[in-house]
């Protein structure tokens, strides 16, 4: 549909009247069509493609819109539809009056900044509480399969074990957000069982010296498999967080925060020789108990209901 108005192709781009940008913007689509409807068709069945004459469109014959409308749109004066557009009300033929909702009020327009994401003290401490979560799940992630090649026995064995981890972890995810409507709750389980699973397989290395890894084999198999469900969920979650326009640049700024996690695992995987086989599975079950803390500090989502802009979130808040 939006071809029509040459928006499908970014380069044959250009700027339409200011009174139709407005409407594009501030109406959901099926009011923009039928405002446009109104301005140029003169038969209602019938909408011309060939409005604005300068834009690129693929379409060069009509398009059939089936659309029972109650007010007589093609009567409106410019002006009337002016202040339409731009979010006012209008009184309408029947008598009502024509509100803006407040979810169509428009917000894209706005060109986010990347400083923009400092700037309000809720988003900061969201994005800082996200950006540890984030460094903490990547460091234990990335750490405990790095420390699969210091597992005791077949290596290829712990290799196809830590490999695996994968498909029961995605499983997971999806049987939890989809019994459960609350976000934070199911993940905070979920890191739960992986901290109690890491500390567990390296308590019992340090204080048994066995000749095999085998109870270590397990419960790295199972702290992966949580912690490849916690991934999932930490993508849908975490985003929910910011509002829409700073939303790509939040999970962007969390993400790139992470790369240091995986930096430092290796690191932590020389201690091995150092402090005794296992000692790196403490540091790993100690940043998933941080990631748990930072989880706590957050406010929970459900997948409705999201903030649009920094302000709306900063006026829940408040």
């Amino acid at each position: 549909m939006f071809s029509v108005f040459g928006l499908s192709e970014q380069a044959y781009r250009c700027r339409m009247p200011e009174p139709v940008e407005a409407i594009l913007h501030n109406l959901s689509v099926n009011e923009a069509l039928t405002v446009l409807w109104g301005l140029n068709a003169t038969d209602r069945a019938q909408f011309p493609t060939n409005y604005p004459d300068q834009c690129y469109h693929r379409q060069s014959n009509l398009i059939q819109l089936a659309h029972s409308n109650k007010t007589d749109w093609t009567n409106w004066s410019a002006d009337k539809l002016t202040e339409l557009a731009s979010g006012q009300p209008a009184r309408c033929e029947s008598g009502y009056v024509y509100e803006m909702l407040s979810n169509q009020v428009c917000y894209a327009i706005r060109s986010s900044t990347l400083l923009q994401i400092f700037r309000s003290k809720v988003h900061l401490k969201r994005l800082f509480l996200t950006s540890v979560i984030y460094l903490c799940h990547i460091y234990s992630t990335f750490g405990i399969i790095l420390y699969g090649n210091r597992v005791r026995g077949s290596i290829y064995v712990v290799a196809v074990v830590n490999a695996s981890t994968a498909l029961p972890g995605t499983f997971l995810s999806c049987i939890l957000y989809r019994v459960f409507r609350w976000r934070k709750r199911p993940l905070l389980a979920v890191f739960s069982f992986a901290f109690l699973s890491t500390l567990l397989g390296a308590l019992v290395t340090l204080v048994w010296k066995t000749e095999t890894d085998r109870f270590l084999m397990i419960t790295e198999f199972i702290a992966l498999a949580l912690l490849e469900a916690a991934l999932d969920m930490i993508y849908i979650y975490i985003p929910e967080l910011f509002p829409t326009v700073l939303r790509s640049k939040s999970l962007g700024f969390c993400a790139g925060c992470a790369r240091l996690g995986a930096a430092v695992c290796s690191f932590t995987n020389q201690l091995d020789g150092m402090l005794g086989h296992g000692s790196p599975m403490v540091f790993y079950a100690a940043s998933i108990f941080v990631a748990t803390l930072a989880v706590l500090m957050l406010s929970d989502t459900t997948g409705e209901n999201l903030d649009q802009c920094l302000e709306s979130q900063n006026a829940t808040i408040d």
